[in-house]
């Protein structure tokens, strides 16, 4: 995943919220080993890790 987040911190907390939220949905609806589902899980991880990232520079 190659991608340059040009998010502010609390804009990426409302899209880890969101994403969280989805997997969630998704999870439930679909199960955890549906490929949405896992796609849903590593598109979080990379956002939070983004997040991570920015608020340590500060």
């Amino acid at each position: 995943m190659d991608k340059t987040v040009l998010m502010s911190p609390i804009e990426l907390r409302i899209y880890i919220e969101f994403l969280r939220l989805e997997l969630l949905e998704k999870g439930t609806e679909l199960g955890l080993t549906n490929e949405i589902t896992i796609h849903l899980s590593h598109e979080l991880d990379y956002f939070i890790y983004q997040y991570q990232l920015l608020i340590q520079d500060r």
